[in-house]
């Protein structure tokens, strides 16, 4: 592995439905949408961390939310 190796972590977010008239059929047909971002890390284990960490803190979140 040489010093530009990079692992990226793509965290996707806002998730939405869209819906669009295909110009063919006339029908309405729905996709999901989302954001992405990337974050590069210098290693594997370094993204699992951070990975894992982000896990944590969503889930405290979602319990907040939940009490």
């Amino acid at each position: 592995m040489d010093g530009n190796d990079t692992r990226q972590l793509l965290v996707e977010y806002k998730t939405r439905p869209v819906y669009m008239l295909h110009p063919g059929t006339k029908q309405w047909e729905m996709e999901y949408l989302a954001d992405v971002i990337a974050y590069d890390f210098p290693s594997y284990e370094s993204a699992q961390a951070h990975l894992s960490e982000w896990k944590e803190i969503w889930q405290d979140y979602l319990n907040e939310q939940s009490a």
